[in-house]
């Protein structure tokens, strides 16, 4: 594997931890799911508006299945849209 490969594959492998930890932060009953109530709440803790948007439309991207919850892997999906937009905004 040459040198920015195994960058890439770090940032990837860290990505992933980080959200597994947001995700059971978010997931404050252990039901394996995240509301959206949920991330709303965790969320406005870290400066996010609680009538963004986006932030809904973010949601129902990841709600692969359309049940109006997120799963560990559904979770990671909103995470990266999330971060996404965010990097546009700062950026």
């Amino acid at each position: 594997m040459d040198f920015l490969g195994g960058v890439t594959l770090e940032k990837r492998n860290y990505a992933n931890q980080v959200a597994d930890l947001l995700f059971q932060m978010c997931d404050e009953d252990g039901d394996g799911f995240v509301q959206p109530e949920d991330l709303l709440k965790d969320l406005v803790g870290h400066k996010v508006q609680e009538s963004d948007p986006s932030l809904d439309l973010l949601f129902k991207k990841a709600d692969a299945d359309g049940d109006g919850k997120l799963n560990r892997d559904e979770f990671k999906v909103f995470w990266e849209l999330y971060a996404t937009e965010q990097e546009k905004t700062i950026g």
